[in-house]
């Protein structure tokens, strides 16, 4: 069933408060409010990220325009975007809408959360229910309602929603703060979880290689946006623009990486170990040719030929080797290069 209320509180506008919502543009505050009360919303506070639409909502607004205060939100960690997965999050939504403190709201939290593809949003989720139950998910629901009760909730939340949170926990402990409605208090950077670490989490690790992929693909896309720098006006739209054409010519290699080395990191599929230049190749076979050229000098049997003297090539045919009788004038240029 489609919401049909978002709960906001005046006190975010209170002077004493100093929150940092009142430092955001007049723009980025229209979008979170509108962000808060789409009907599509989840019990979780996650959508797809429809920019488009959303820039539809008022008169003179344009998707640029969505783009921008997109990005002041979630630089002020307001929201949580993942573009590659076309997910938003409103970070605190799960404890400002009051979700957590019904039982059957928790239920249709925690199964919201299940269909959530972002790790990255995943992870906020349950960092903020574990500020809201800074003792433990089972600890808090029990102090929270009837300790029987309590018990027959916790068996009714899916069981990646509960292992997400006690990860989340685990390697982040939360110090809890005091509450308010929309503050944007910060939360630690995601996980680098590696793809066999996602595997053992999930009891499967489908889901969770695949946001392993979208990590790495949204920090390919920023680390071109820093590159082009200055070039590009609008840096989260381009990020944005550039994750299907990157996804699709760096998958397959992705892959047969994470196949082959099932601790790789996003980053490190990123950044995988620097393979040698054609330069570095062509000077290594030089030399190579070279050191035997010297052996066949010394009557030491060539590595290449084995002393024999010729070699066959792709067709079949033989042809003088190459180490050993460096005939061409450019193999002989080459080699005194080297040397």
């Amino acid at each position: 069933m489609a919401r049909t209320e978002a709960r906001i509180f005046s006190k975010v506008w209170s002077a004493d408060e100093q929150t940092d919502f009142r430092q955001l543009t007049f723009g980025a505050q229209w979008l979170y409010w509108a962000l808060l009360t789409q009907p599509e919303l989840s019990m979780c506070g996650v959508m797809t990220e429809v920019s488009r639409r959303w820039a539809t909502l008022a008169s003179g607004v344009d998707v640029d325009d969505i783009e921008e205060w997109l990005g002041e939100l979630a630089e002020g960690r307001f929201i949580v975007r993942d573009e590659a997965t076309y997910e938003v999050c409103i970070r605190s939504f799960v404890r400002g809408d009051g979700v957590l403190r019904t039982p059957n709201l928790v239920v249709s939290m925690a199964r919201a959360f299940e269909a959530v593809h972002s790790r990255t949003i995943r992870e906020a989720i349950a960092n903020e229910v574990n500020r809201e139950f800074p003792e433990g998910l089972a600890e808090g629901l029990a102090e929270r309602f009837q300790k029987g009760s309590a018990q027959g909730l916790l068996e009714r939340l899916p069981q990646g929603f509960r292992d997400a949170v006690h990860t989340v926990r685990t390697h982040h402990p939360i110090t809890p703060s005091p509450s308010h409605p929309v503050a944007a208090h910060r939360m630690p950077e995601p996980l680098e979880v590696t793809a066999s670490e996602a595997v053992s989490e999930s009891g499967g690790g489908v889901l969770d290689a695949e946001a392993l992929l979208d990590e790495a693909t949204r920090l390919l896309a920023e680390d071109e946006a820093d590159r082009r720098g200055n070039e590009i006006g609008n840096r989260a739209g381009y990020v944005r623009s550039r994750i299907g054409a990157i996804r699709k010519d760096h998958e397959e290699q992705w892959r047969l990486l994470l196949e082959a080395h099932p601790s790789m990191t996003a980053r490190q599929l990123v950044e995988p170990p620097a393979k040698p230049s054609a330069i570095d190749a062509t000077q290594a076979a030089q030399l190579k040719r070279m050191i035997d050229h010297e052996r066949r000098l010394k009557g030491e049997a060539c590595e290449t030929c084995a002393g024999i003297g010729m070699v066959e090539d792709d067709d079949g045919l033989a042809r003088p080797c190459p180490s050993c009788r460096p005939t061409d004038a450019r193999i002989e240029a080459a080699l005194r290069g080297v040397a």
